[in-house]
């Protein structure tokens, strides 16, 4: 089902070999993004998933029914957003141990594939896991070569706002019943985990834990939501109380927005318009 669509009028399904494409594939839903050459977002749509339909049979369903993925563009950037993730300092990497890192954090299966997204930018390399099944129905259907994991989107659209701000800043994005918190200390990485919680209180405890565990003034720390959270939720005025720098984030900025966008909470795509910036 759509739940969002915002074509641009001058979007052109005949120039597509001049457009990029990025999408995001969870276990929630699919969405995408289309820019053109000058960065402009000429479309945005995103779908979710009906939970007594399997994701293979969505992903395929939406790639056949939509009009505008199985266009050819000039590129295509597909990530996948699940908790099957862990980070690890690039220096200690070594790529013929890949599927032990996840097995010593998590129950691994014997159909699942492990890749590695590199961060150059912190030195890290983002290690994750996913069906293979999935992942060669992901990379058939679009025909990448390449798949990466939304944390990693995110990580780079955070690591570019705080060299860019300076200081103690914390990004957290919420979706699905878990928060994603990534911590610079200007642009250095101080943390990066994801926690499931099931109350907003559990949400708060999470938030503060982290700063006391580095010792973070939270009165002083500059804290950005994105993703599934709205200003009038009690989550954002419970964590108000005792985060008094909290904001949404904007969109990036090497992405730009035309007449349709100026309504659109850009904060809840926030890891969809950073995948531009990974490669």
């Amino acid at each position: 089902m759509i739940n969002l669509d915002l074509i641009e009028d001058n979007f052109l399904k005949k120039n597509a070999a001049f457009y990029d494409l990025s999408a995001i594939i969870s276990a929630e839903g699919f969405s995408f993004l289309v820019v053109d050459q000058k960065q402009n977002v000429i479309a945005l749509r995103s779908y979710s998933r009906e939970k007594n339909t399997d994701i293979k049979t969505f992903i395929t369903n939406t790639y056949r029914q939509d009009d505008i993925v199985k266009l050819k563009f000039s590129s295509v950037k597909i990530a996948v957003n699940n908790s099957r993730h862990t980070l690890v300092p690039a220096a200690f990497f070594d790529e013929k141990y890949l599927p032990v890192y996840l097995e010593r954090m998590m129950v691994m299966h014997a159909s699942d594939k492990t890749l590695v997204d590199d961060l150059q930018f912190i030195a890290v390399k983002n290690i994750f896991a996913i069906d293979n099944e999935l992942e060669q129905l992901i990379a058939e259907t679009f025909a990448i070569d390449k798949l990466y994991h939304s944390s990693t989107a995110f990580i780079r659209g955070a690591h570019l706002l705080a060299e860019k701000q300076g200081g103690c800043q914390m990004f957290i994005n919420v979706l699905n019943r878990k928060l994603n918190i990534v911590m610079f200390d200007n642009k250095d990485l101080l943390f990066n985990n994801s926690f499931g919680f099931s109350n907003v209180r559990d949400f708060v405890y999470y938030v503060m834990l982290v700063l006391d565990q580095f010792k973070k003034d939270p009165e002083k720390v500059q804290v950005f939501l994105c993703g599934q959270i709205m200003r009038e939720s009690e989550i954002f005025k419970l964590l108000y109380r005792y985060v008094k720098n909290l904001n949404f984030l904007d969109a990036p900025d090497h992405v730009k927005f035309r007449s349709k966008y100026e309504a659109l909470n850009a904060y809840k795509f926030f890891d969809l318009f950073s995948l531009k910036l990974c490669g």
